[in-house]
């Protein structure tokens, strides 16, 4: 705080105990204030209450999720494995073949086969 807004706030506090001094039925609650003063109260009570309770309740989602999303991760690390076993069963399918086709392999292989004639048939 700068000296300044110190020296106005002195100031303020002393004009205050001045005017109390003059005037000490301001002093005196009314029992509306006694009563707003009692409502002020239970309305912090109450929501310092609440809050705790949604804390709770946070806390207790919180712990919740991360347990649901270790689970994900874990059912996707098992489908992982699975697609990697499909992958290494297709690999070795394909090196049992001698590896992909050439291009065009299939074409030029029927363009120079001959066909088949048996007697049975004129």
């Amino acid at each position: 705080m700068d000296p300044l807004t110190a020296m106005v706030a002195i100031a303020h506090l002393r004009l205050r105990l001045t005017i109390l001094e003059r005037h000490p039925e301001f002093l005196m609650a009314t029992p509306k204030l006694q009563g707003l003063a009692k409502a002020m109260a239970m309305l912090e009570h109450n929501l310092e209450d609440g809050a705790g309770k949604l804390l709770s309740k946070i806390e207790s989602v919180e712990t919740r999720g991360v347990a649901a999303i270790a689970k994900g991760h874990k059912k996707i690390d098992d489908k992982a494995a699975l697609v990697d076993e499909i992958e290494s069963y297709v690999t070795a399918l394909e090196g049992a073949n001698g590896g992909d086709p050439l291009e065009d392999s299939a074409v030029t292989s029927d363009a120079g086969a001959q066909p088949v004639h048996t007697n049975r048939w004129p």
